[in-house]
């Protein structure tokens, strides 16, 4: 079969199978799966084990702790396996405000649509067109989608830093930039959560000093927020603090979040360090903090590894009449563990997305269709160089 005769097959399968998978699609979204959501994540989690049960492909679940299981399945070809890789939870914790799966126009809109139920279904299409033109047997595939993304991956990180051990390339699915482009390197990660005690008093039995827990959170966020200027790349955003019962006590407690983003693994030691010192600081006279690390992410440097990879893709792209170009991106993913690892490795092939995270979200929808025939192309040149 002929490249061309191949993608027209694609194309076909596609145009046959796209109101299955806008259902599938309106499925996922429609279900509340904040990360905390278990049973919403596990109700998303069944709707894609059948389908990839349907292709063949045996599943499992791997432990999330407090989290939802995450889903693992292969198709049971030897060798060293391409991993396709995704997430099933969202970051929203209420539903409440969300509007429900729909389309406008060229957009499909709703709760985790382009970050990343999208890019679920990208994988299940093509995976879909793979089985439908006999080639889902020419590559070992296993694909990865855990349920904790949206908090720092804490424990299924360790799932995907072993199957990186043996994987022979990852392509994740988070969404593309604006133009269609796929991601090549990503920042580090680190979370930290800020605990800060003081003492309790009645506002008003007196004038002068006090203990309070959230008047010494406010000097640590400050100080911590200094640090966007230290360190070349880097990022720190508090980005919530809260504590106290009532504006006429002093605070006995206050609590902060912090995120940082930094490029360089040169770099780990002296942030961790700058961030110890300053919340080790007696900010206010009678205040102690403890300082939590929640989450860590390593740097995917874009250092070449992936460069055969993006090579292949752009190949791959332009016989199918669509563009490819490779940029890094600013924010963090679980492709960061195959990427740091050395595992050849590209994100960003799902459909192109915006307003990830706000109650905008939306996707292109037609890039939703593109991105399924590009995977599908991919992993069928993949399966012929196997």
């Amino acid at each position: 079969m002929t490249t061309a005769e191949l993608a027209d097959g694609f194309r076909a399968r596609l145009d046959a199978t796209r109101e299955k998978w806008l259902g599938v699609l309106e499925a996922l979204c429609n279900i509340e799966c904040g990360t905390e959501m278990i049973d919403g994540v596990i109700a998303a989690q069944n709707i894609v084990a059948d389908e990839l049960r349907s292709l063949g492909f045996t599943t499992e679940t791997v432990s999330g702790g407090d989290f939802a299981p995450h889903l693992v399945a292969r198709n049971g070809v030897g060798g060293a396996p391409v991993v396709l890789g995704g997430h099933l939870d969202t970051t929203y914790t209420d539903y409440a405000s969300l509007p429900e799966f729909h389309i406008e126009g060229e957009r499909a809109v709703g709760p985790g649509v382009s970050d990343m139920k999208g890019g679920v279904v990208v994988l299940l299409a093509a995976l879909d067109c793979l089985a439908q033109s006999g080639l889902l047997e020419a590559c070992p595939i296993v694909v990865m989608l855990n349920s904790d993304e949206e908090r720092g991956a804490p424990t299924s990180r360790d799932m995907f830093q072993e199957c990186a051990k043996t994987a022979r390339a990852a392509l994740f699915a988070e969404c593309s930039g604006p133009n269609g482009e796929v991601i090549t390197g990503r920042r580090a990660k680190l979370s930290y959560r800020i605990d800060v005690s003081g003492v309790a008093r009645h506002a008003g039995e007196y004038v002068g000093p006090k203990s309070s827990a959230l008047l010494a959170v406010s000097h640590t966020i400050i100080a911590l927020e200094a640090l966007n200027d230290r360190f070349e790349g880097a990022s720190f955003n508090v980005g919530r603090a809260f504590g106290g019962i009532a504006s006429n006590t002093v605070a006995a407690d206050a609590r902060a979040l912090l995120d940082v983003r930094y490029p360089l693994p040169e770099q780990e030691q002296p942030i961790r360090d700058a961030v110890e010192t300053i919340v080790a600081e007696e900010h206010v006279h009678g205040c102690t903090a403890e300082l939590t690390l929640t989450s860590f992410r390593p740097p995917w440097r874009d250092d070449g590894t992936n460069h055969e990879l993006l090579e292949l893709v752009t190949a791959v792209a332009s016989r199918l009449d669509q563009t490819i170009t490779g940029v890094p991106r600013f924010g963090t993913a679980d492709s960061n563990w195959f990427g740091a690892a050395g595992v050849p490795c590209l994100d960003g092939l799902g459909p192109a997305g915006f307003e990830e995270h706000t109650p905008k979200e939306y996707l292109i929808l037609e890039t939703l269709f593109e991105r399924a025939l590009l995977v599908a192309a991919v992993l069928a040149a993949l399966g012929e160089g196997a």
